[in-house]
């Protein structure tokens, strides 16, 4: 997996009975590449938060296995914050529309 890149955000106090939150973004997997850096997905503690350069038209968040465990279609503005300290361990997906463009990035809860 060598042309894998993943954006890791751990707090200096990290430990490991709390899960954690990892994005990735990947060519390897076929996810879509943010090139014009429209979207920005951050971690901030528990929290997803997706900002856009114009409105953010949905958001939604999938398990690898297709089960939808979050989605919005009515956004109010450019920026969305998504608990997510409770998604269960594993791998999704999320997909965030914006404008006439839609982006998608893996996200791996430990």
């Amino acid at each position: 997996m060598a042309d894998q890149a993943c954006s890791i955000s751990i707090q200096t106090n990290w430990q490991p009975t709390k899960p954690q939150l990892i994005i990735c973004s990947s060519t390897a997997t076929g996810i879509t590449q943010n090139a014009d850096n429209d979207i920005s997905v951050i971690q901030h503690r528990h929290n997803l938060v997706i900002n856009g350069n114009s409105s953010l038209k949905s958001v939604s968040v999938c398990s690898i296995g297709g089960k939808s465990i979050y989605r919005n279609n009515a956004i109010p503005g450019n920026e969305l914050s998504i608990d997510s300290s409770q998604f269960p361990v594993g791998m999704y997906i999320i997909h965030v529309r914006s404008g006439n463009k839609t982006y998608s990035q893996k996200l791996i809860r430990l």
